[in-house]
């Protein structure tokens, strides 16, 4: 399960329980533009909605998710970087996907 605690109350704004047993092993991103990116029990790399935790993407990485996401900006585009397996995955962030 992940949860979002808000940090001014320490209450639980949100749950979201995964399909399958546990959840993310591994560490998890949040970015400005509202997204929480962690990876889920059957191997996806996930983005969620950070304010209500709805699921809006995911990509089976086929291989355990072994480390935290990381996000960098280049020429004014985000992209998102993730390690399965033993390979890197770039993700470039689409500015009008909203």
């Amino acid at each position: 399960m992940l949860q979002a605690i808000d940090i001014t109350t320490g209450k639980v704004k949100w749950s979201h329980k995964w399909e399958g047993a546990g959840g993310p092993r591994n560490g998890v991103l949040s970015t400005a533009g509202n997204l929480v990116f962690c990876a889920d029990p059957m191997n996806n790399f996930v983005a969620l909605n950070a304010t209500t935790s709805q699921p809006l993407w995911h990509a089976n990485l086929g291989g355990g998710i072994s480390n935290a996401p990381i996000s960098y900006a280049l020429d004014g585009r985000q992209f998102v970087v993730v390690g399965a397996g033993d390979t890197l995955y770039g993700f470039a962030m689409n500015p009008h996907s909203r």
